[in-house]
């Protein structure tokens, strides 16, 4: 007769041991899948980041042709923003800027712009600005640093 008890006897697990192993294991699993999907989020922002600073080399040519077109045609320079417009060349980014003359600036030499690149579809509020840029009009750094060589070789000759 003790055979047959043995047999029941055996180890194993409980239902109650199964169900906390089981528990443990899916609080550790709901973590991972949320630092993954954290992962994933970070990833998004920092490639939007990115993608914006090289969008906006892209766009400051196109905000000063546009304020310079503006200005040659004698528009007020309250109407010097530019509202959302698509980054040609871009898929999915926008752009907007704000024209603002440089701070004791009578001499109309000067402006700043604000350029904000914005993902298409989002709110203007969710869009990317990398602060206030010079914008001047004249020489560029690379025509005067040309025509300062230009003149020291003239010199030499």
């Amino acid at each position: 007769m003790n055979t047959s008890r043995s047999r029941f006897a055996q180890g194993g697990f409980t239902l109650a041991e199964i169900l906390v192993a089981m528990s443990v294991l899916l609080i550790g699993m709901a973590g991972i899948i949320s630092l993954f999907t954290a992962g994933l989020n970070l990833e998004r922002r920092s490639s939007l980041a990115i993608d914006t600073a090289v969008a906006l080399r892209d766009v400051e040519p196109l905000v000063r042709a546009e304020t310079v077109r503006r200005l040659a045609s004698g528009d007020k320079e309250n109407d010097l923003d530019i509202l959302r417009r698509p980054i040609p060349g871009w898929v999915g980014l926008d752009y907007t800027a704000k024209i603002l003359p440089m701070e004791g600036n009578e001499s109309n030499e000067g402006y700043v712009m604000k350029i904000t690149v914005i993902p298409r579809g989002a709110p203007e509020d969710k869009g990317i600005s990398y602060g206030y840029l010079p914008l001047r009009f004249g020489p560029t750094y690379e025509e005067m640093v040309r025509a300062a060589s230009q003149e020291t070789l003239t010199k030499k000759k």
